[in-house]
């Protein structure tokens, strides 16, 4: 009867001890999410398509021009002045 005793009470100590474990597991790691995401690709096309924290950003190669608009597809595309331009 006292090794069965002596048993619960090891097990008990290794499950707080595996419980103990666990929670600093979980408070410790923190997702990683990036807020934007670049992906090399090689394009021979004119245009360039890049998207940044909720915009969509369309860039003419040749001549430098850069239209711009908001993550969905009602919105517009607006165009964006140079800072040469101003």
């Amino acid at each position: 009867m006292r090794a069965l005793s002596a048993s619960i009470i090891v097990l008990g100590a290794c499950l707080l001890i595996f419980g103990w474990f666990v929670s600093n597991a979980i408070t410790n790691s923190k997702p990683y999410i990036p807020s934007s995401i670049s992906v090399d690709q090689p394009s021979g096309g004119q245009y360039e398509l890049i998207v940044s924290e909720g915009w969509l950003y369309l860039y003419d190669k040749t001549n430098g021009q850069v239209w711009k608009k908001p993550n969905d597809s009602d919105s517009p595309w607006e165009t964006v002045k140079h800072y040469s331009s101003y």
